[in-house]
């Protein structure tokens, strides 16, 4: 079942676009050319200034992306480099500085301060 209906006027004007294209085409093919090409023509200057208008902006949020995906490929690397597993260590044999390491590495972490501590009042049940 279509959950979509289409309103009888969308196809009443469409029916008189079909018409009009086609009288068009019988009547002045030459002219109907000439219109196909100016709109081509106005719709690539608006696509045109829109790539330049957007260009700076997409550029900026781009090389933010690379400088991020650059420092996580190192930050991966380097953990890569030190996993016991890859040196032929057993896998429970950890060092401390592995283990310190990975507790350091989330610099991107906050700690809100809360109420939890608080008491709150008796009245209220």
């Amino acid at each position: 079942m279509n959950r979509y209906r289409i309103h009888p006027i969308f196809y009443l004007i469409l029916s008189i676009a079909i018409l009009g294209f086609a009288y068009q085409l019988i009547v002045q093919p030459m002219e109907l050319i000439k219109e196909f090409i100016i709109w081509a023509i106005v719709l690539g200057v608006i696509i045109f200034i829109y790539r330049i208008a957007t260009r700076n902006r997409m550029n900026s949020e781009y090389s933010a992306f690379l400088k991020a995906a650059k420092k996580s490929k190192r930050r991966y690397k380097n953990r890569a480099a030190s996993n016991p597993l890859k040196k032929g260590k057993q896998y429970g044999k950890t060092s401390k500085s592995a283990i310190l390491k990975k507790k350091r590495d989330h610099s991107h972490l906050t700690v809100i301060e809360g109420k939890k501590n608080k008491k709150k009042n008796g009245t209220l049940f």
